[in-house]
């Protein structure tokens, strides 16, 4: 009989289980930290292969960041800082990750805002159609007015299929996101033959690992047509398809800071012919109606400068944009934030302005001729 107070020995698979756990525990450290030293910090890198490029306004000067894009991979291969710059001597970053949901939205946000002071955050609509539900905020469940603030949300992790083709509308983002997820989080992976060229440096700067002068942006010329590039948007698609509860309220979250920041929030649908509808457009207006937030949706006719070749455009069979696409985009966005939201040159210091021409400069010289 076992005496009061006396410990119960643990058995050899308690003893072994402790000893993996343990094990596991030190490997990811040490591969974490091995990853950081592998990672490049020449700025040059704008494969997406890192998780680091979705924060690469933490390499930048602080409070020189005047527009950020943020939301999933469509905003990423859309929205080009380096044109915007070039065009418009507007500083900005994009802030993008596979499949991003709007709740990692809100906490990139909350991020940014420790160093940053946008004067404007524009939300690519797709992450509005992730479709996670969540426990106690199914659709309609919970207004997003009367949400309580820090409620604890358990993602429910199985898929919502509202319709009968979401795999097929899904596989193209898949694919970018599957194959590049495990790199994307250890860029070991990607950057383990890198250790001929490791220096000192490497060891002495790990946070110039977020540099790069693509700002976040993911550069690709590759083209797969879209065969439905003229249809996609028709009308027999015109009933609206609800947004989540899940969204909805990380929508408001996402206003709210914006708000008490003095930040304008807009929201942007890119072009993406195999993820976007007419009634999806229909939901986001009436959700950016109900915040009066700006939508502009360049889906429709007539909204681009010019307009979309989904023959040569789309790097995926309609799914992203490649840099040509991305070039529409991104210049008829220039336009609006001047035009329509009335933002200036950035005010930089000089050497801020030197920083932000010579990155550019080795944007076109090096990222783009690399490609």
């Amino acid at each position: 009989m076992k005496k009061k107070g006396q410990r119960r020995k643990l058995s050899s698979n308690q003893k072994g289980f402790i000893r993996l756990l343990a094990f596991c525990a030190v490997f990811v450290a040490l591969f974490s930290s091995v990853s950081t030293v592998f990672h490049p910090k020449d700025g040059s890198d704008s494969s997406g292969y890192s998780k680091n490029i979705t924060t690469a306004y933490r390499a930048e000067a602080q409070n020189t960041i005047d527009v950020v894009f943020i939301g999933n991979s469509n905003a990423y291969r859309a929205f080009n800082p380096n044109q915007l710059w070039d065009e418009k001597k507007i500083t900005s970053c994009v802030v993008g990750g596979p499949m991003m949901r709007t709740d990692e939205v809100y906490r990139y946000l909350k991020d940014i805002y420790k160093t940053q002071s946008p004067k404007q955050v524009v939300l690519e609509a797709n992450c509005l159609y992730l479709y996670l539900d969540t426990n106690g905020l199914e659709r309609g469940a919970i207004p997003v007015a009367s949400a309580p603030y820090g409620m604890n949300i358990q993602l429910n992790t199985a898929l919502k299929l509202p319709e009968r083709d979401f795999f097929k509308n899904r596989l193209s983002e898949l694919e970018d996101a599957i194959m590049t997820k495990i790199a994307y989080e250890a860029s070991l992976m990607k950057y383990h033959d890198r250790w001929q060229s490791i220096s000192s440096y490497d060891f002495l700067h790990p946070e110039q690992r977020y540099y790069y002068v693509s700002k976040g942006f993911l550069y690709g010329k590759g083209a797969k047509p879209f065969s439905k590039g003229e249809s996609y948007m028709d009308s027999e698609n015109s009933n609206p398809k609800e947004i989540s509860g899940f969204n909805k309220f990380f929508f408001g979250k996402i206003y709210e800071l914006c708000r008490e920041h003095k930040t304008v929030l807009s929201v942007v649908a890119v072009p993406s012919g195999t993820n976007w509808s007419t009634s999806r457009h229909n939901s986001v207006a009436s959700l950016a109606k109900e915040y009066s937030v700006d939508f502009t949706d360049f889906n429709l006719k007539g909204t681009l400068d010019s307009e979309i070749d989904w023959a040569h455009d789309s790097k995926d069979g309609g799914d992203h944009m490649n840099v040509y696409g991305a070039a529409k985009v991104t210049s008829a966005y220039a336009r609006l934030l001047t035009e329509r939201f009335g933002l200036k040159q950035s005010v930089l210091t000089e050497t801020q302005r030197a920083h932000w021409e010579n990155d550019s400069l080795r944007y076109h010289t090096e990222v783009e001729k690399s490609r």
